[in-house]
């Protein structure tokens, strides 16, 4: 899945259980993953931009806000019961971060 820098973008995971589902990130393949989601809980650090479609039933997509380059990776929405059915998405993020710039005082 393809984004811009700033998008919203939404990584599908539906599943029919009744249990909410888990989502780690992998920046690149030599990189730890990070737990984004766990029990359908949306984990400090990323709440900010990151939050769950909950609008369907099963549907426990996850939703980022205002994407940035750091967001680009592997997404992976694990089924928490037994079988761990995975749906993974690799996030490719096209164009700059905005740069911050201060503002002199005249």
């Amino acid at each position: 899945m393809t984004t811009m820098v700033g998008e919203k973008v939404t990584l599908p995971c539906r599943t029919t259980l009744f249990t909410p589902v888990d989502w780690i990130y992998q920046p690149s393949e030599h990189e730890d993953v990070e737990y984004v989601c766990s029990a359908g809980v949306v984990l400090n650090g990323f709440r900010e931009r990151f939050a769950l479609d909950r609008n369907i039933f099963g549907d426990f997509s996850l939703i980022i806000h205002k994407v940035t380059k750091a967001d680009a990776g592997v997404y992976t929405c694990i089924e928490d019961v037994g079988q761990s059915t995975k749906h993974r998405v690799t996030l490719i993020v096209n164009g700059k971060n905005k740069k911050l710039t201060a503002r002199r005082a005249a």
